[in-house]
């Protein structure tokens, strides 16, 4: 039988690069915002005081428990010994172009991929798993979930941010077979939070159900709030705009995350994800339903607005005998 031994989380994007690097990435941004909506975003306030009073040393200073926290993740990895990692994360039109199929779940059923996208590592082959990914494809099916079976990557490249991001800032060098697990988060509609915490118990028994023994590491890659050229502008009709931080509603959901109060969270509404930027939070919801309400081990939060983002890093020990057996 397999096990999940321990869970991560992490946010994506900025959330790898130094602050030094900040407000030219967030000025390609503000580009591309203006190739598609044909006028530049407009200036949010708390962007423009936080780079007026907040300086980049500062910036750095407060960034560093999220750099330390990304290599915490990595040690933790290694320290837990995988057989398996369950990368959960979203594409966004990298995989899956829009003018083609455009999955809601979805897993990678092939053995290996390279790295695509913008790390255009190709050099590097990553192991998969196809055993245990299609029987997470066949316990998904099994539970009602159409999950799409994705047996190659166009050119065998894996292109998608939130999942060749963590292939290389956390997994690193470690030699694990890294299974790419999709939850649509950008392309409205997208599943419910309580439908993604169903999906994860799917995960979860999938992985206990492997006839073999097996050590799992499940990580979620997204969130937390951001407000940027690709959040999907047309469905959202609230104040934020291009730059903002729903930070209050981050904090909530930080609280929730180190109670380990899962309802809550399950309780929580695909509307709640989209008024405050959180739409990758599936991610993380997903990862939560295959723990079940373990209550955080570490958790860093800090919201950049020179960075655009919510950035957060995450731990949980492996769930309780009786999460496993439900």
């Amino acid at each position: 039988m397999g096990t999940i031994v321990a869970g991560f989380a992490s946010t994506h994007a900025l959330t790898f690069l130094e602050p030094g690097e900040w407000d030219d990435f967030r000025a390609r941004i503000a580009a591309a915002y203006e190739r598609r909506y044909g006028q530049p975003p407009s200036p949010r306030p708390e962007v423009l005081a936080a780079i007026e009073s907040e300086t980049l040393e500062a910036n750095a200073h407060r960034y560093k428990a999220i750099r330390d926290g990304v290599k915490d993740l990595g040690e933790r990895i290694a320290q837990a010994r995988p057989d398996v990692v369950l990368l959960v994360g979203d594409d966004q039109n990298e995989n899956f172009p829009e003018d083609r199929v455009l999955p809601q779940i979805a897993v990678f059923t092939g053995d290996a991929y390279t790295l695509g996208g913008r790390a255009a590592n190709r050099s590097r082959t990553v192991r998969s798993h196809a055993a245990v990914a299609s029987a997470i494809l066949a316990q998904g099916v099994g539970d009602g979930f159409d999950v799409a079976t994705v047996p190659a990557f166009a050119e065998g490249a894996l292109s998608s941010h939130a999942h060749y991001q963590i292939v290389e800032h956390v997994i690193g060098a470690l030699e694990v077979a890294a299974v790419p697990v999709f939850v649509n988060a950008l392309h409205q509609p997208a599943p419910s939070p309580a439908r993604c915490v169903a999906f994860g118990e799917s995960l979860a028994r999938a992985v206990a159900g492997w006839p073999e023994p097996a050590r799992v590491v499940v990580i979620a890659s997204g969130g937390l709030s951001h407000f940027t050229s690709g959040y999907p502008w047309k469905h959202y009709t609230g104040p934020h705009s291009f730059g903002s931080i729903s930070v209050d509603f981050d904090r909530w959901v930080i609280d929730r995350l180190r109670a380990g109060d899962l309802a809550a969270l399950r309780g929580l509404t695909s509307q709640d994800l989209l008024d405050h930027g959180d739409i990758e939070l599936r991610s993380w919801l997903v990862l939560l339903g295959a723990l079940g309400p373990v209550p955080t081990r570490t958790l860093v939060y800090e919201p950049f607005y020179r960075g655009l983002m919510g950035m957060a890093v995450a731990g949980w020990d492996g769930p309780t005998e009786a999460v496993v057996a439900r």
